[in-house]
């Protein structure tokens, strides 16, 4: 780290915890002053322990205080620091979600600062790291061309942290993502490493680059050869922007509407089996219940397969789109309704926010195009770029339906097998490929999601290839 960026008179760790960085830090960077903050309050007195026993240290040196983090004047507290500083630590790599499972507190106010939609904004894509949420304060109190950070954090907030920088204007002297092995160190299965961040002095005379700015990547903490971890093209994070400026004529100016598949969280209930013409739960036990509302299903390892395969798993949709009531199954489906209702206390303790105030039996991820005949499907978990094309499933009484997928598949509904069968040798296009590559992240938890999937113009791919569009 001093290596990259040097000395800094005045160094901050927001998140101290015990002190170990600190005592470090006086070793080797020897900086006039330290300050460091900590919200546990046994951490904060280990924190003074171990720096009034660094032999290297003297106390007036090193001020540290308790202090939530997201109750701190950070402005006013950068204003009062001095010319230069580098902000340094190793912030919490947890997320939103996990500290409310454990009824936390340490919380900013939620906002939607990158514009996901409504659904993806309550759901799982706005489960951010605590870390990218205090990093993109401390970016907004740092002086450009003064200021250095120097932080272990996932590579997932990483990329996060400069695609937010990216998308208020503001431009990187200095990217850099050293990995490191996390299992190793940290005892965690995750790809993670020291970024370095210094942003560029915008009153600079250095002309603006035209070129995608990229984050070099290093392979660990003492390499000198890089290559390019992410980047952003024309506004948009990409992982690859010199392969995203070669495709950027493919990108959709109408997005094809890629879906997900079905959200319910109680697999318990709604997932179920069919055997000899009879209906089971997962724990073998029979259940009598109407057909009518059960639909062929194919999981997400299904789908990544690249066999149409369904086994005899069906799924329970108690609804044929959003909102729909399901009352009216007391009539059209009554055993269906009573099973429904003997686990309604399941039902009530699905966890995520997206059901309150809904049907009792709420789904997400259902409508018109769930019921479609024919689909192209991808799941968005595994590492490769599998399309399978799925068609209505012929086996037992749900014979001739549509089949339905888990909500870790994407799908794009069309009507005929003629339709699908192009769809997928226009996604297996080497034009598709370069396209898609470009723009995922093959480390991410969920690497393929709908947003990258739906920026690809196919019908522009078609015409290249001298095929019909298929979207028509």
């Amino acid at each position: 780290m001093r290596d990259q960026l040097g000395d800094y008179p005045t160094m901050v760790e927001p998140t101290c915890g015990v002190g170990g960085f600190l005592v470090a830090a006086l070793d080797v960077c020897k900086p006039k002053q330290i300050y460091a903050m900590e919200q546990d309050a046994n951490y904060v007195r280990a924190a003074r322990r171990n720096i009034s026993r660094a032999e290297a240290a003297s106390s007036d040196r090193v001020k540290i205080r308790k202090q939530n983090f997201f109750d701190f004047q950070w402005d006013r507290f950068r204003d009062s620091c001095g010319e230069r500083v580098l902000i340094f630590g190793n912030p919490p790599w947890v997320t939103s979600s996990e500290i409310g499972v454990h009824s936390g507190d340490n919380l900013p106010k939620k906002r939607n600062v990158l514009s996901d939609r409504g659904i993806d904004a309550i759901t799982g894509k706005s489960n951010f790291d605590l870390a990218e949420s205090m990093l993109q304060t401390l970016l907004g109190v740092m002086r450009p061309g003064k200021d250095s950070l120097a932080m272990l954090v996932k590579s997932s907030t990483a990329r996060r942290l400069a695609q937010h920088a990216w998308s208020v204007d503001q431009q990187f002297a200095k990217l850099h993502f050293y990995q490191i092995d996390a299992k190793e160190h940290f005892g965690a299965s995750v790809e993670a490493g020291l970024l370095l961040m210094q942003l560029k002095d915008p009153g600079s005379t250095r002309k603006r680059s035209r070129q995608p700015q990229a984050c070099r990547f290093f392979q660990d903490l003492r390499a000198k050869r890089s290559t390019i971890a992410f980047g952003n093209f024309n506004g948009k994070l990409v992982s690859d922007p010199v392969r995203a400026k070669s495709t950027e004529h493919l990108v959709a100016s109408e997005q094809v509407m890629w879906r997900s598949g079905v959200k319910h969280d109680l697999a318990s209930v709604l997932e179920l089996v069919v055997h000899d013409g009879e209906v089971f739960d997962r724990n073998g036990k029979g259940l009598d219940i109407e057909f009518e509302h059960l639909y062929p299903l194919a999981k997400g390892s299904d789908v990544a397969s690249g066999e149409a395969r369904t086994s005899n798993r069906v799924m329970l949709l108690p609804q044929r789109s959003v909102g729909q009531s399901t009352s009216e199954m007391k009539n059209t489906a009554p055993k269906t309704f009573h099973y429904l209702t003997q686990n309604l206390d399941s039902f009530n303790a699905r966890r995520s926010s997206i059901y309150r105030g809904r049907d009792q039996f709420a789904i997400f991820g259902v409508g018109d195009y769930t019921f479609s005949p024919w689909k192209v499907a991808i799941c968005g978990l595994y590492k490769k770029l599998t399309f399978t094309v799925f068609g209505p499933a012929v086996f037992g009484p749900v014979q001739k339906k549509p089949v339905v997928f888990d909500d870790t598949v994407y799908l794009l509904p069309l009507k005929t097998r003629r339709q699908a069968l192009l769809v997928k040798r226009l996604l297996e296009s080497e034009a598709a490929e370069d396209f898609l590559e470009s723009r995922i992240f093959w480390e991410a938890k969920r690497p393929i999601n709908a947003s990258v999937l739906r920026s690809l113009d196919l019908g522009r791919i078609a015409s290249e290839e001298g095929l019909e569009d298929p979207t028509l």
